[in-house]
């Protein structure tokens, strides 16, 4: 799986890392997924968001501050639509 150009939120959680695969059911509204233990799971469609193609932005020679405290040693920022992911 590529981490860094996909970010996929199972039941609002991020799991893009432990994904292996993943596939709609082109008749029903379930997402399949396999995680890296071989495993696959059904999920609704409504459960599972997945965002592809992030705005990415270097963090060197910046400052980057969440709930007003800055974040030290972060590598970049992803931007997925209103969503952002820091990666270290």
């Amino acid at each position: 799986m590529k981490i860094y150009n996909q970010l996929i939120l199972i039941k609002g959680e991020d799991k893009t890392a432990s994904v292996a695969t993943w596939r709609y059911d082109k008749i029903k509204p379930f997402v399949y997924v396999s995680f890296s233990g071989g495993k696959e799971y059904t999920y609704r469609s409504q459960d599972v968001l997945i965002l592809e193609n992030p705005k990415t932005i270097a963090a060197k020679d910046k400052v980057v501050l969440m709930n007003h405290h800055q974040l030290l040693d972060v590598f970049c920022l992803q931007f997925f639509q209103s969503l952002c992911r820091i990666i270290y």
